[in-house]
């Protein structure tokens, strides 16, 4: 300790040992990361419907720098946390190829749910990247297989299947780790850094309900509320004020409103599969034109001008569903962040006016 730290109190940086069952997460990152970086060659090498992508590969060698990088520390930094925070947005993305992936593979082609439709645009804007890897390693893969008894479905099976564990497991090896980086490291993440993070996730959802015609896509209500949130995380950011809990409580609303229109969009939606006769309904049918251009335009978009109209139909409804679940839950999420962010400001201004009355 330093002559200047006898006579005052020094607050030391805390120290963290590299033992401990957070620490042990690393060692076993390290074997996951290689795991997917060794099954990422058969992945290619037997011209999987995603193998274009490389994700395992990436996967792997961002998780091996996260993990390498973390087991030489003696305790976390924010390097460190950075690191993990990109592993765990590389694993998700990850995670969500190989899950369709192995969910197509273990699908029929000629399957008529909705989840046959969504594998079989997967094979149509894939088929012929597979059909050029199969041309290229078409010789070795007959080799390969004929010589271990092996058929190649089976096979594409049990690597996606495998690289779907791994990188479930990944995901959530990072993303915890995250977590306990930031909180070794003493990182504030404020109530503002969500509102950016969420405003930004809020605008490129918006661009796909924008994209697939979905309800009332015209209102853009979902890109108005990732601006306002964008708008709230920066006011609270650069100076608290009483303009920052007025845009907190219109962002409460805000998340009230989209919420509500996504549950009846999706009402809308389930109502056309399933031929509802319900009064409500009726205001389904708002901007009628609108919609109509919009979906004929989508129709004769690639990949659709070559489908038939019952596939198109099916693919746009599923993904109709899947964007408006997103964006659901992010409604949630901006909901209880602009809550949060109105009754904090509101205790700082409270604890502002106690100290400065008692300071008088």
């Amino acid at each position: 300790m330093t002559g200047s730290c006898l006579h005052r109190r020094c607050r030391l940086p805390r120290v963290m040992a590299a033992t401990g069952p957070q620490w042990s997460l690393y060692p076993l990152l390290a074997i996951i990361a290689f795991c997917t970086f060794s099954l990422s060659g058969l992945h290619v090498f037997f011209c999987l419907p995603f193998h274009i992508l490389f994700a395992p590969l990436l996967a792997g060698i961002v998780a091996l720098l996260t993990a390498f990088h973390a087991i030489f520390l003696r305790y976390p930094n924010r390097t460190d946390f950075v690191l993990q925070v990109i592993a765990a947005v590389v694993s998700s993305a990850f995670f969500f190829t190989s899950g369709l992936e192995t969910f197509c593979l273990t699908k029929s082609r000629d399957d008529a749910t909705s989840g046959g439709d969504i594998c079989e645009g997967v094979t149509y804007r894939t088929e012929s990247l597979v059909a050029s890897c199969n041309g290229f390693f078409g010789n070795m893969q007959s080799v390969v297989l004929r010589n271990a008894n092996w058929e190649m479905q089976s096979v594409r099976i049990f690597v996606s299947s495998c690289l779907t564990a791994l990188a479930a497991s990944q995901l959530l090896i990072t993303t915890a780790l995250s977590f306990y980086s930031a909180h070794e490291t003493k990182l504030r993440i404020r109530t503002y850094h969500y509102q950016l993070v969420l405003g930004l996730l809020l605008l490129i959802s918006a661009l796909f309900h924008w994209q697939y015609c979905c309800l009332y896509y015209f209102v853009s209500l979902p890109a108005a509320c990732g601006l306002l949130c964008l708008t709230q995380g920066l006011t609270t950011r650069l100076r608290p004020s009483p303009l920052s809990r007025s845009l907190d409580v219109t962002g409460t609303l805000a998340a009230i409103g989209l919420f509500s229109s996504l549950l009846f969009s999706v009402l809308c939606t389930i109502s056309g599969i399933f031929d509802w006769r319900l009064s409500i309904l009726r205001h389904c049918r708002w901007g009628d034109g609108i919609m109509k251009g919009c979906r004929r335009s989508l129709h004769f978009s690639y990949p659709y001008f070559n489908w038939q109209m019952p596939q198109i139909e099916h693919e746009i409804t599923s993904i109709q569903i899947a964007i408006y679940t997103v964006i659901l839950i992010f409604s949630l999420l901006y909901f209880y962040f602009s809550m949060k962010s109105t009754f904090q400001l509101r205790k700082r201004k409270e604890r502002n006016l106690y100290f400065e009355s008692h300071q008088h």
